[in-house]
Formats: C-alpha cells, sequence, structure tokens
C-alpha cells in the first residue's frame, strides 16, 4: 500500500504501524519504547505524529498503516502542533 509521510511517497504493508513503515523507509520518528526487548506501549508519547483527516495526535508505534495516510512528522526539536521542545523546558 502507499502512503505519505512529510509528503514523501512510501510503500508499506498491511499490518506494519506507522513507526514500522517509517523506519523500513528510512524516516526517523524518535521513540522511547519501540526498542529491542521491549514492545510498544504507547505511554510515552515521544513518537507523535499528525495525520490528515484525525483529531489530534497519533502515536506511531501503535497505529497501523491505511492505504493513502498522509502522515505529518514533527521536526527535531518540535512537538506536533508546531510547538518548540525548548520553550516548554
Amino acid at each position: 500500500m502507499n502512503l505519505w509521510i512529510n509528503n514523501q511517497m512510501i510503500e508499506a504493508n498491511e499490518g506494519q504501524t506507522i513507526l514500522e513503515a517509517a523506519r523500513v523507509a528510512g524516516i526517523f520518528i524518535p521513540t522511547l519504547c519501540d526498542r529491542p526487548g521491549y514492545s510498544p506501549a504507547g505511554t510515552c508519547g515521544v513518537c507523535a505524529v499528525e495525520v490528515e483527516g484525525e483529531a489530534g495526535t497519533v502515536l506511531a508505534c501503535c497505529t497501523p498503516v491505511r492505504e493513502n495516510m498522509r502522515i505529518l512528522v514533527p521536526q527535531s526539536g518540535q512537538l506536533p502542533g508546531g510547538d518548540d521542545l525548548d520553550d516548554l523546558l
């Protein structure tokens, strides 16, 4: 299936999460809970991304991909919605 991350079309397989599909495509999404020896828990929120048509953000580690999904990954140091991480610290 095809989907877009930051306006870049990528291919993904049914059953993959946004995070898995992004990794295969070489697109970095930060995460804490999804690493060897751990199951993605969706509790830290570090991998939050925006999905066109969804209210608020979704967690890339536990959200399955869909055909024609359009995803926006915040730039490094930015939170979904455009807030700057430094301003919150």
